[in-house]
């Protein structure tokens, strides 16, 4: 097993969110904690076009077993194959095992997803003083749609912004109070607590709830088999940045 990269992945995320402990309820200063809650309805989420359900929770699954729900999914023409609580698809989580060194036997729980992130983040190297934060923070948001740019003449979009309907999530000044050590809201009904959000995150919190009733509506239209081609038929994933 690679161990830089693992130490490198724990040191950069302990020092993100070393102040979690004294934030308040429904707050964060984790950018892990962030990530999910825009990203998904927890660990055992998966992304909502997907047409095979995995045969039970993701977080009780080995990562052999995600793997191998994800290639069905893939060979079932879904055009994502996004799971758990950071929407990771079939090939950066395929990457990781391999180059980490990753035991497939092992569960793909809350704990192994949390890791997971955590070598994603480290990928993206470390954040740095004040002045690099931007800079850190525009890589993060190349991994994960929900993130917005927070420099150039993007900030505020999504990396991503506009295919398959994605957006950003969060204001740039979120991820980078985030980055900074300071607490911000979590979306309300986030997996890690959720009281109400403060007017000026109303937006975050609005795009969340939306995603996720849109998110349980298309679920359900898709295993119905009523979803129309021009929503079935997207071709380009957007979590396929690696």
């Amino acid at each position: 097993m690679t161990r830089g990269p693992l130490l490198l992945g724990a040191l950069i995320v302990a020092a993100l969110a070393a102040v979690q402990a004294s934030a308040a309820p429904g707050t964060t200063t984790d950018i892990l904690a962030l990530v999910r809650a825009l990203e998904s309805g927890g660990y055992d989420d998966y992304e909502r076009r997907i047409p095979v359900p995995p045969p039970r929770p993701l977080t009780r699954m080995t990562i052999a077993e995600v793997l191998d729900w994800q290639a069905r999914v893939r060979d079932a023409g879904a055009p994502s194959t996004a799971a758990g609580g950071y929407q990771v698809i079939r090939a950066t989580l395929d990457r990781l095992v391999r180059r980490h060194g990753l035991d497939r036997a092992a569960l793909f729980d809350a704990e192994m997803q949390d890791r997971l992130a955590r070598l994603l983040v480290s990928e993206c190297g470390e954040p740095g003083p004040p002045a690099r934060h931007p800079h850190f923070a525009d890589c993060l948001a190349g991994i994960w749609a929900a993130l917005p740019l927070t420099s150039g003449p993007q900030r505020g979009r999504s990396a991503y912004q506009g295919i398959a309907g994605n957006r950003a999530l969060a204001r740039p000044e979120t991820v980078l109070a985030v980055l900074a050590g300071r607490p911000v809201a979590l979306p309300k009904g986030a997996r890690d607590g959720g009281s109400p959000v403060p007017s000026d995150e109303a937006v975050l919190a609005f795009g969340a709830v939306r995603l996720h009733r849109i998110s349980t509506a298309m679920r359900g239209a898709s295993l119905a088999g009523t979803l129309t081609p021009s929503v079935r038929d997207w071709s380009f994933d957007p979590y396929a940045v690696d």
